[in-house]
């Protein structure tokens, strides 16, 4: 079995091609050590790993500023099954994930993740940015009674 990423910059449109070793693992990321390296503002030396036992592949998120993949976000160290066709989404790139025999030559845009745009952001959010905010709310509302009081 063959596996390809086909890596798209979000803002240069450049398209990178990666082969996945099978069985294996690959690590993408900041990280000049990274199997694949992905330089972007939000992206973390060891943002995501995926991995293959030659019959499946996995995607964990190793990152505290998330990934996608078909635009559900992963949780934290969670590991998910990727399936050809499927399209990973990390800060600033779109990845496509070819498996098999019958890959295509011509690598096309990945579809961006689909869903209302405010809902995505509030998604994006981890526990302890939800927690951040909500720290900043009580703040707020201790602080305005106080001075109102």
């Amino acid at each position: 079995m063959e596996a390809e990423l086909v890596c798209r910059n979000e803002q240069s449109g450049e398209t990178t091609r990666v082969s996945l070793p099978v069985p294996g693992r690959l690590i993408f990321g900041r990280d000049s050590t990274s199997g694949l390296v992905l330089d972007s503002k939000g992206m973390s030396r060891q943002h995501a790993a995926l991995e293959s036992d030659g019959a499946s592949f996995w995607i964990t998120d190793l990152s505290n500023n998330g990934t996608w993949l078909n635009g559900e976000r992963l949780r934290n160290q969670g590991r998910q099954l990727v399936k050809p066709g499927d399209v990973i989404a990390a800060p600033g790139y779109q990845i496509e994930v070819r498996i098999g025999k019958g890959r295509s030559t011509e690598a096309q845009p990945a579809a961006v993740p689909a869903g209302n745009p405010v809902t995505r952001f509030l998604g994006s959010f981890t526990r302890l940015e939800w927690t951040m905010v909500l720290l900043a709310i009580v703040t707020f509302a201790i602080a305005y009674h106080e001075l109102t009081f």
